[in-house]
């Protein structure tokens, strides 16, 4: 009965079973007497009425709101930073990579006639390990492919290892399954020649 007691003794103050994951989840698994762990009289029938109340909690509405309120906070401290980091490049004249990218695209995609001036000056598009790229890069790697007079792209999506950058394999299974007449798979590995 000790150990009832003392979970049921730590739900005695108010509002800790909307704070507390851990008790909440120790109210869900008493310990029941099991051959040669005997429990007082009374004590069974007692721990699984609080087991039965605990388990009837679709889901513990404490943690919940502590792990969106904490999600609220990280995505919204995210954004903060990121507008300050976004600010801070404005105000020095300043871009990184990933504005390089995502700028040339922006320009390409709202002016034609640049887009046209940049395709008149390129032969042949080459891209290889297509696999790694990320949906912003592939925006602008597909305008200047499928507008360039000739365009190879090489990938291979079992060796996609960009993902943490945002890259997506998928993008280059999509573009297959689109352009299946275009594709022509390796049937041999020319790295293993002598």
């Amino acid at each position: 009965m000790a150990a009832l007691a003392e979970a049921v003794g730590d739900v005695i103050s108010p509002g800790v079973l909307e704070r507390d994951w851990a008790l909440w989840q120790k109210l869900r698994n008493l310990r029941q007497t099991k051959r040669g762990s005997a429990t007082p009289e009374g004590y069974d029938a007692l721990a699984q009425a609080v087991m039965e109340a605990a388990n009837a909690l679709p889901r513990h509405p404490g943690p919940l709101a502590d792990a969106r309120a904490h999600l609220n906070a990280l995505v919204t401290g995210a954004q903060e930073v990121l507008a300050a980091y976004d600010e801070a490049k404005r105000r020095a004249g300043l871009i990184d990579y990933a504005d390089m990218i995502a700028e040339a695209e922006a320009l390409l995609r709202a002016r034609h006639e640049i887009l046209q001036a940049v395709l008149g000056e390129i032969d042949c598009v080459v891209i290889d390990e297509f696999q790694d790229t990320n949906p912003v890069q592939f925006a602008l790697l597909w305008r200047l492919a499928r507008g360039a007079k000739r365009a190879l792209i090489v990938g291979d999506t079992k060796q996609s290892i960009m993902g943490f950058q945002g890259a997506d394999a998928r993008l280059s299974e999509a573009l297959q399954t689109t352009l299946p007449e275009a594709v022509t798979p390796l049937a041999e590995r020319c790295r293993e020649r002598p």
